[in-house]
């Protein structure tokens, strides 16, 4: 049955074909005597199955292979809205299946996988509202696609779905969102994502890698983080995780570089490499206890845009890798007595005025060639035309192993450590109760203060327990 609808867009008019029963779509078209290139606006209800995407497909220009055979294909804009798709019909898709690959075809509520990958005509399109499943590549390449509306049941987006829709703005995440895969959104430049579904369990490796839009990632319940998820999310100002992340993965959060605030997992462990990389504007960072390994990378250049951050690394951690803090906006930073092993070139090109070392046992550091390189270039001093204007504290028990362990023996290492650590006043940080109260606050000269100040402050609770806060 076809239905001109008085409805236009872009001076045409819409073309509505109920299709029942489904795989019917093409004797339709043929008894109506539809010219392809005559339809701009399409809207189909009814059954669809996979026969009927062949035939959809045929008219947005492309075949069974994936191959666009029709560069003049003139369907833009789609309404499947009031659709049902349903299991049936003869695969729309081959996906190298005479090299052991699939023959694709359709299942009940389901857009299947490359249902529409390489449909370069689409501009808009809206789904069948019972959709539960948005397969893989099903729009990838959609060259033209600037408009997509999923109905209210999606549960997941597969990998590459929306892959290099490098027009795609208008796109909406239902709350019943679950599972988004790999890539799903990479080079999606334009998509206005501001926000996550607060339902999302697991997001895939590049799930949202360039999209410059999205402002704010609440994940409290996303139990599964792949790697570079939101690398160069340009837009992206605040971020909270699920506090039994254990692993922040590789470049997660990668030249974000308008972050400025991050709520880490409770029970972290590791930090992978470059996961806070080129966070420029990061206004502080608690690392939380537990945390055992800061990777290759990470917090590089983090805070540039302050200036003036100080970072406490807690005492649970154990070892640093390479570049770690490297030309990062940091004032201070302090070592738990914990840390048993420093990278290469850590705080690097950084402006650091003090390193602080609580450990009693001086940290291996990294050598090459006979050299020590964990301090290399920090804090140059351009009147003295030298590096290392800057000064590292050790306990006053443990100066003189300090200043005979290897590297840190090097003149221009011995010449800047100072015995005075265990006077700032930082000490073990123990967990707080919900609602413990601060009794007592300490400078970091282990001096007690009547009132909150800027800077490095100990917070005595009324539990017992103490904790490290930086107050801007």
């Amino acid at each position: 049955m076809l239905l001109l609808i008085g409805i236009t867009v872009s001076n045409a008019q819409w073309y509505e074909f109920n299709v029942e029963p489904a795989g019917s779509l093409s004797s339709i078209l043929k008894k109506q005597k539809v010219n392809n290139h005559s339809v701009r606006n399409l809207k189909l209800t009814g059954s669809l199955n996979s026969s009927d995407l062949i035939t959809l497909r045929d008219m947005l220009g492309v075949d069974t292979l994936g191959q666009i055979v029709d560069s003049a294909a003139t369907v833009a804009n789609i309404d499947l809205s009031e659709a049902r798709i349903v299991a049936g019909g003869n695969p729309f898709y081959d996906e190298f299946s005479n090299l052991g690959g699939r023959k694709i075809g359709t299942v009940d509520n389901e857009i299947p996988d490359y249902a529409f990958c390489k449909c370069h005509s689409i501009v808009t399109i809206k789904l069948p509202k019972d959709i539960t499943r948005i397969g893989d590549l099903a729009f990838l390449g959609g060259q033209s696609l600037t408009e997509v509306e999923l109905g209210d049941k999606v549960e997941l987006i597969g990998e590459d779905a929306f892959y290099g829709d490098t027009e795609l703005e208008d796109i909406n995440l239902p709350s019943s969102l679950r599972t988004i895969g790999d890539e799903a959104f990479e080079n999606c430049f334009k998509a206005k994502i501001t926000t996550l579904p607060s339902n999302l369990d697991s997001i895939g490796t590049k799930a949202f890698m360039f999209v410059k839009n999205l402002q704010h990632a609440y994940l409290g319940s996303v139990t599964k983080l792949g790697t570079s998820v939101f690398y160069n999310c340009t837009g992206l100002l605040d971020a909270t995780l699920n506090d039994n992340l254990e692993v922040l993965p590789k470049g997660t959060f990668y030249e974000c570089d308008t972050l400025q605030s991050i709520h880490l997992p409770k029970n972290l462990k590791i930090i992978e490499g470059s996961a806070l990389t080129d966070t420029k504007y990061l206004k502080g960072i608690q690392l939380p206890e537990g945390l055992k390994y800061i990777g290759n990378q990470s917090l590089e250049l983090v805070g540039t845009g302050h200036g003036n951050l100080e970072i406490i690394i807690p005492n649970s951690v154990d070892s640093v890798g390479d570049y770690v803090l490297t030309a990062a906006g940091v004032k201070k930073v302090v070592f738990g007595s914990g840390i048993k092993k420093l990278g290469g070139r850590i705080l690097n090109w950084s402006h650091v005025s003090d390193v602080y070392f609580l450990s009693t046992t001086p940290p291996e550091l990294y050598f090459e060639d006979g050299v020590q390189k964990t301090f290399v270039e920090v804090n140059y001093d351009r009147e003295k035309s030298n590096w290392f204007n800057f000064k590292i504290h050790v306990p006053s028990t443990a100066y003189n192993d300090y200043i005979t362990a290897p590297g840190w023996s090097e003149e221009n290492i011995k010449n800047i450590i100072v015995a005075d650590a265990e006077t700032t006043g930082i000490k073990t940080v123990s967990g707080t109760g919900a609602n413990a109260t601060v009794v007592a606050r300490y400078n970091i000269g282990g001096a007690r203060i009547d009132a909150s100040q800027k800077g490095l402050q100990i917070l005595k609770m009324s539990d017992g327990s103490t904790r490290k806060v930086i107050v801007k």
